[in-house]
């Protein structure tokens, strides 16, 4: 059986090899979504967790290039700040999706995929209700690193 066979069985695997055609996305393990000169990897909730939970991450929004600092404590609590403000909430895990809840009325749930050893993107999910996919082109909205070790977050760029 070829390659071509195998992965029309199902629609999912259809999408991928299409994309794989257009040189838009390289896929591997299943869990991977990238382009043709760099991988993204998907962040599993266990790998959320693992990546997460008691560290201190610096970062950058896209949008603006504001610099933040987040701590994640073991307790599901966090602590926020940058240069217009500091917020302190909770952080959860909802469907796959990262998620910070502040005491003020901000905050939302994030797909987040692995850039490099110590760099990870994050896409804003429109409903913390379902897993989220985000569709290609689209530019994360921070790319975040933990703050003891060097970042290795390369300029932001959209998927696919």
């Amino acid at each position: 059986m070829n390659l071509a066979t195998v992965l029309q069985r199902s629609v999912l695997k259809r999408h991928i090899f299409s994309a794989l055609l257009t040189g838009f996305v390289f896929v591997q393990s299943g869990n991977v979504v990238g382009q043709t000169d760099k991988t993204l990897y998907r962040l599993s909730e266990a790998q959320i967790l693992s990546e997460i939970t008691g560290k201190t991450f610096e970062g950058i929004y896209t949008r603006d290039g504001v610099s933040f600092s987040e701590i994640y404590k073991s307790n599901g609590e966090l602590d926020y700040r940058d240069e217009r403000e500091t917020l302190s909430g909770q952080w959860v895990i909802k469907n796959g999706l990262f998620c910070n809840l502040y005491t003020k009325p901000v905050g939302g749930c994030f797909a987040l995929y692995r850039t490099g050893p110590n760099c990870v993107i994050s896409y804003s999910a429109p409903d913390e209700t379902r897993p989220y996919t985000p569709p290609a082109g689209t530019i994360p909205g921070v790319r975040m690193w933990d703050s003891s070790k060097a970042s290795t977050c390369p300029d932001a760029q959209p998927i696919g």
